[in-house]
């Protein structure tokens, strides 16, 4: 077997992976199981999001503080950053987070201290994974 390119995994990160690789590379994703049984499928919670530049400093502390100030601050900061842009892929893949009218509904969940995180049901997991995996049997072979 030639391949440019190995994903461990069809999780979540697995599959957006793939999906922002260059396209004229040959990728293969191995697993262990069904992406049905994988953890990111089964995931009830939801994904946390900077909702304005007013709330940055308060993400960032919660990250921080839920990492025992372990976290690699300058991580901590791109992933803060990057996830609106990460929240605009998924729904232009199809993933329906709840909504109060046209925006956005938020929740409250673990170590943040403001209602960040967005979500689908009680199946975030299975709503985000399945629209991952569609996009990526779609790519070309």
């Amino acid at each position: 077997m030639k391949t440019d390119i190995v994903i461990v995994g069809c999780g979540v990160a697995g599959l957006y992976c793939a999906l922002n690789l260059p396209r004229d590379k040959h990728i293969i994703i191995v697993t262990k199981d069904t992406a049905q049984n994988s953890d990111s499928f089964l995931a009830q919670g939801g994904i946390c999001v900077l909702k304005d530049e007013e709330d940055y400093d308060s993400f960032f502390e919660d990250t921080m503080r839920a990492g025992h100030y372990e976290n690699n601050a300058q991580s901590v900061d791109i992933m803060i950053r990057s996830s609106r842009a990460v929240i605009d892929d998924l729904v232009g893949y199809g993933v329906r987070f709840e909504k109060e009218g046209e925006e956005f509904a938020y929740t409250k969940e673990g170590a943040h201290s403001k209602p960040r995180i967005l979500f689908h049901q009680d199946e975030t997991g299975k709503e985000i994974t399945s629209h991952l995996l569609e996009a990526v049997q779609k790519l070309p072979t």
